[in-house]
């Protein structure tokens, strides 16, 4: 039976040769088996790990031999063996594309080929069954005898049931990957306990793909203004931020310019309920922002930590216009649907990038406290619950918030956030760090806006809080209000 081969999709992006040919690293022909197979390997890592978007052409089987020294006929197998295998597709006359992976990212297999053949680490991130293990102690009597005492009853034995006897997870546990999968699929991203990493937190998270994908220099995409935390992670990692102003009207026109004029590595975007605009990204342009990325091949980074603290019905993940596109790194967290001690994150992402973050993350803490994940799992059970509440205070807090600061300082600006904890002031005049300055003269503290720009904008603006009781609402903005009158005669006597 004669099967039509799949055609190109039209307007395909192209990954040029010197770029490829850097993704292949200087290590990809090394170990034993001939040529063609490793460098069928090294393509199927980099297609696996999902840097490529379906449909991306791929150079020419002349020109990539010849940029590698290598024979033609090598690269001709290894499209091959490739095309086989269901990962490549190609046509008489419109050459060679990548063609139906699983979703993924791009993974340096060069700066993790240490990680990746550490025997060690890879007997927790993939259990198979093993020689007896006698290259560390396992004191499993005294684990049951302590879990006893913190945990008794039933959760007490589930940890046991789960946790190995050096208490080492690096993965996570899995049943909280698995309920963490349900939660994802309630919300419309269906999703397997095999994608998911469990982390330390969103911070952690963040710091491991910034990592994993960014070297020094390299261009990386970030809203403006945006989660300290993400301008903290960026100094250590040498990069290069390139802001994306969050309240432009035309989003994605935008972020195609910066992906123009910059060739990101990486884009990290918050949105629903950005922190600490509060704002969200209609739906109709999210498909367009996958869209962008995926013809340039850069992955996205979707931060959901205040995703669902929405006051509405928020809109599909971005991760769910990814089927096909380029990949979107799904980042979450329990601080702030559940409560802000409880550091357990997540990253949901291809498996075999989770596996590569896997390891990276077990070179820092071989794996998140067990507990805290115990606690994790169960709270996600009664999550509907919990987030009734959650959104009833919002609600209540934010209305009353509004209401004070329109009474004692109407000459304030802002736009009501569509969720998330937090107000994004405008000063009508003056700069909000002097202003700061006045603030916590009159006993009340508050965030400057240029701190949480990674260029130093927004001098004319204040993250606002809003979830406290109600009593520390009405004095807090009575405090504000007695020190912007002192500030604003400040700027008139120009001190």
């Amino acid at each position: 039976m004669h099967l039509e081969q799949p055609s190109a999709p039209q307007d395909s992006p192209q990954i040029s040769l010197a770029r490829l040919v850097e993704m292949l690293g200087p290590d990809w022909n090394e170990g034993p088996g001939p040529l063609y197979a490793k460098l069928g390997a090294a393509l199927r890592s980099i297609v696996e790990t999902g840097f490529l978007a379906s449909g991306t052409r791929l150079p020419p089987e002349r020109d990539l031999a010849k940029q590698l020294f290598i024979s033609r006929s090598t690269v001709v197998s290894a499209y091959s063996v490739l095309r086989d295998e269901g990962v490549v597709a190609s046509r008489q006359g419109s050459g060679t594309w990548v063609h139906n992976r699983r979703q993924g990212t791009f993974s340096d297999e060069a700066a993790l080929s240490a990680l990746v053949q550490s025997s060690y680490l890879s007997s927790f991130i993939d259990p198979s069954p093993a020689p007896i293990d006698l290259t560390v102690p396992m004191p499993v009597a005294a684990l049951e005898s302590i879990v006893g005492m913190m945990l008794p009853g039933e959760l007490g034995r589930d940890l046991l049931r789960e946790a190995t006897p050096v208490g080492y997870q690096p993965l996570g546990l899995p049943s909280l990957r698995r309920q963490i999968a349900r939660y994802l699929e309630a919300r419309g991203l269906p999703t397997d306990e095999e994608d998911l990493l469990i982390t330390s937190g969103a911070q952690q998270a963040i710091s491991l793909l910034l990592n994993l994908f960014v070297r020094p220099n390299d261009a990386v995409i970030v809203e403006n203004p945006t989660y300290r935390g993400l301008v903290d992670a960026l100094t250590p990692s040498h990069a290069r931020p390139v802001t994306l102003p969050i309240e432009d009207a035309n989003l994605p026109g935008r972020l195609r310019e910066l992906i123009d004029a910059d060739a990101p590595r990486l884009i990290f975007i918050t949105p629903t309920c950005h922190y600490p605009t509060g704002l969200t990204v209609p739906e109709h342009q999210r498909r367009s922002l996958v869209e962008v990325a995926a013809r340039a091949s850069v992955p996205i980074v979707e931060d959901t930590v205040n995703a669902d603290l929405s006051l509405e019905r928020p809109p599909p993940y971005l991760a769910t216009y990814a089927d096909g596109l380029t990949p979107v790194i799904l980042v979450g967290s329990a601080s702030k649907i559940v409560w802000g001690g409880l550091r357990v994150g997540w990253i949901r992402a291809s498996s075999p990038l989770i596996s590569r973050l896997a390891r990276l993350k077990a070179l820092s803490d071989m794996g998140t406290s067990l507990l805290s994940q115990i606690v994790v799992r169960e709270l996600l059970g009664n999550l509907d619950a919990i987030l009734t509440t959650q959104r009833n205070e919002l609600r209540d807090s934010l209305e009353l918030m509004e209401d004070t600061l329109n009474a004692h300082l109407p000459d304030w600006r802002w736009r009501r956030p569509h969720g998330g904890r937090s107000m994004w002031i405008r000063l009508p005049r003056g700069d909000a760090r002097h202003f700061a300055q006045f603030a916590l003269m009159s006993g009340v503290a508050v965030t400057a806006g240029d701190t949480l720009s990674v260029d130093g904008s927004f001098a004319d603006h204040l993250r606002l809080p809003f979830v406290y009781p109600p009593e520390i609402i009405r004095e807090a903005c009575q405090r504000l209000s007695h020190a912007w009158m002192a500030y604003s005669e400040s700027l008139i006597r120009g001190e």
